[in-house]
């Protein structure tokens, strides 16, 4: 008998290690470019979006009032974990009644939620202070003991005051917020 030989086909040979053909190397790049790109929009926009506090809902109306009475609009509440203040600032319209306006950090003295009410903030709540820098977790349900942001306006002319909201720049963990937030306020000063 004879023996057979197997012998390797060498005209299908691999090619031999080294570099990668370069449209490889090309389509690679490009591949890698994009996804690099897409991931930093996306996490730009995820650290630039966070909403923590809403829209502006609702509307409250003074009219007419006298001139040199305060009147304060409030409860804007805001998420249940912790956020931290850069800068809360009334939104104002129009202001021909030539009315101071700020916005405080209220703890609400009663379970009473305090809405719009003419008067001084010591009757709704127990402390006052500037909600800018501090590290503030809101929180939901009953206002007692809680904290909220309250707009308050008193007026020193005849005139309108128009407020549409409150703007809040905020961290909230590593994300970064500028919302307009709370409820429109009218007042007409007589």
């Amino acid at each position: 008998m004879t023996p057979t030989v197997v012998t390797a086909d060498t005209s299908a040979e691999a090619p031999p290690r080294g570099r990668p053909p370069w449209r490889w190397v090309a389509a690679t790049a490009v591949v890698t470019a994009i996804v690099v790109v897409l991931a930093g929009l996306g996490i730009t926009y995820w650290a630039r979006t966070p909403k923590a506090f809403g829209p502006v809902e609702g509307a409250t109306t003074f009219d007419p009032v006298p001139v040199g009475t305060t009147y304060l609009a409030g409860d804007i509440v805001g998420p249940t974990h912790p956020v931290h203040l850069h800068s809360v600032e009334p939104n104002i319209v129009e202001n021909s009644a030539i009315a101071i306006v700020d916005v405080v950090l209220c703890t609400a003295r009663s379970q009473e939620p305090l809405g719009a009410v003419k008067g001084s903030l010591a009757t709704w709540c127990r402390t006052v202070r500037a909600p800018r820098g501090t590290y503030q977790r809101f929180r939901g349900g009953s206002a007692y003991g809680h904290e909220f942001l309250v707009v308050v306006v008193r007026t020193y002319a005849p005139g309108v005051v128009k407020i549409h909201g409150v703007r809040v720049r905020y961290r909230d963990g590593l994300r970064v917020g500028d919302e307009i937030t709370g409820t429109d306020v009218t007042l007409t000063a007589a």
